[in-house]
């Protein structure tokens, strides 16, 4: 409902309300000691945190309580990342992050498949189309869309910011 709030920060820190923010209460995670940048619905009560250090958390009761989102965390493989971004669509969801991390769902976050980018690529977010079409954006100009192809399978080609256009022109 609108009363309902969640909010993120440094050390781990999650916030949350239910009274339209007039006060607020800690979530305390064990173990959650980096910084929490991101907090994005999967489905109807269900929302999904991301840090620093693999932080990876979710919530299936609005906030109420967390634990590790391990389906996410077994798709990097065990490595330590910095997830940066989320986004979802009914037809297809993405994570993103340092270290080449983009991983790809299309059950909603049941499972997640990676992408398999080069490591040097430090993504920093992401944003989805009711398609399900993405695109991935980070340092240097970075960027990177999604594209179905017939077969149903995702491709990622390289896009181009508005400063390289205007220099190639």
């Amino acid at each position: 409902n609108d009363r309902q709030g969640i909010i993120v920060g440094e050390d781990g820190l999650i916030l949350r309300t239910t009274n339209g923010g007039d006060s607020w209460q800690p979530a305390h995670q064990e173990n959650i000691t980096g910084k929490l940048v991101e907090i994005a619905p999967l489905k109807p009560g269900t929302f999904v945190i991301l840090g620093e250090e693999s932080a990876a958390l979710i919530t299936e009761d609005g906030g109420e309580t967390f634990k590790p989102y391990n389906e996410l965390l077994r798709a990097v493989g065990g490595r330590k990342v910095a997830f940066k971004g989320l986004a979802m669509s009914d037809r297809a969801g993405y994570v993103v992050g340092e270290q080449g991390v983009l991983l790809v769902t299309r059950d909603r976050g049941v499972t997640w498949k990676p992408m398999y980018m080069q490591t040097s690529m430090f993504f920093e977010d992401v944003a989805v189309a009711p398609d399900g079409t993405a695109v991935a954006v980070g340092y240097d100009g970075l960027i990177r869309y999604s594209e179905f192809l017939p077969d149903g399978s995702i491709q990622w080609r390289p896009g181009k910011a508005q400063s390289e256009v205007n220099r190639s022109e």
